[in-house]
């Protein structure tokens, strides 16, 4: 049996920012609905701007709670 010292400490505001952030940027990609003009067929999507936003601020999220 592990000491009370000796055992990993479950972070659980990083895991309910880590969720939040992946429910808003990553699965709520196809859910918000913006206007096509806004996004011509020779740009990134609007889906594609989150899932980049997505990609960017998850190692700053984890650093930051480091």
């Amino acid at each position: 049996s592990l000491s009370t010292d000796e055992r990993k400490h479950f972070h659980l505001d990083l895991w309910m920012v880590l969720t939040l952030q992946n429910w808003i940027l990553d699965f709520g990609r196809p859910i918000i609905i913006l206007p096509l003009e806004w996004f011509p067929l020779n740009k990134p999507s609007a889906g594609d701007y989150f899932h980049m936003a997505y990609n960017i601020l998850t190692p700053f999220i984890i650093l930051m709670y480091c």
